[in-house]
């Protein structure tokens, strides 16, 4: 089935941009649910105006496995008289005799959203992509530290923290509480605390280094390879990427961590927090319907 998305030529996007979400994200979610079928190939054409896509397919695929999750590809761009991306793909693993249609929508939306935030990079010609490549690295190289107790975590929280990441989440995170159609504050509130967004905020947040035994050689082997691929990329000095040489130079690295982590949880929940209005906005536009 194929699907079109007109965009509306009087709403000036950037006005209306949510404070959590794009709206159009809002748009292609729910049609994309309306004529949701699991058992077979889904294709959308998109034409926003500010997010156009040729042939995005959504595939699902059937697993016993309980947690729902997906992986993207973001297709090739091509300019004629305006950029449109072709073939991003999204793949979705669920059980599909036992999955929660919420939960589904959380997946489906953060991938959309990564989608939409490398068109519109694409898009402006934008060069701060240095989180985008960071995370792409880090996973590259992840598996050689998993059996440290200290890297493994580390990395994991390090990931959460990054900027993309942590705006997928947030996306996410709308799908979730607008099901609720709530127009109470504290009910909203309440939703937003159970939710998978902010659990990984809260794991950041709670992230302790004194709670590791920390295998400083090991952390000197895992930063000379991480940083050796940042480094090339920044166009200024930032002391978390130096190359350690010594276990004084992992204390000072790591110390600078802990205050990146700080500010990217205040960062996190902020953004979760101001959905809170948004969301009730929107649950009262709907309700009146």
């Amino acid at each position: 089935m194929k699907h079109y998305w007109i965009a509306n030529p009087y709403e000036d996007p950037y006005l209306n941009e949510g404070r959590g979400i794009p709206n159009v994200l809002k748009r292609v979610l729910e049609d994309v649910f309306n004529d949701l079928d699991l058992t077979s190939q889904n294709t959308f054409d998109i034409d926003e105006f500010e997010f156009k896509i040729n042939g995005l397919i959504i595939s699902y695929i059937n697993t016993k496995n309980k947690t729902i999750y997906a992986r993207v590809k973001s297709g090739k761009p091509s300019m004629e008289k305006e950029l449109i991306l072709n073939n991003p793909i999204i793949d979705v693993y669920l059980d599909f005799e036992k999955y929660d249609l919420s939960d589904l929508k959380r997946v489906v939306l953060h991938e959309l959203l990564h989608i939409y935030e490398i068109y519109n990079r694409i898009k402006g010609k934008t060069k701060k992509d240095l989180d985008w490549f960071n995370s792409n690295k880090l996973i590259e190289i992840r598996n050689k530290y998993k059996n440290d107790k200290f890297l493994d975590s580390f990395i994991y929280v390090l990931y959460l923290t990054f900027s993309n990441e942590i705006n997928a989440r947030v996306a996410e995170t709308y799908s979730v509480l607008i099901d609720e159609r709530s127009e109470d504050y504290t009910h909203v509130k309440t939703t937003l605390s159970k939710s998978n967004a902010w659990q990984k905020m809260l794991e950041i947040k709670n992230f302790n280094f004194d709670n590791y035994k920390i295998n400083k050689p090991l952390c000197i082997t895992f930063f000379k390879e991480y940083n050796s691929l940042i480094r090339p990329r920044l166009k200024q000095k930032f002391k978390i990427f130096d190359i350690p040489e010594s276990e004084r130079d992992i204390d000072f690295i790591l110390k600078n961590y802990k205050y990146l982590f700080d500010k990217k949880v205040k960062y996190f929940e902020n953004k979760l927090l101001k959905l809170i209005p948004e969301v009730i906005e929107d649950a009262k536009r709907l309700n009146s319907v």
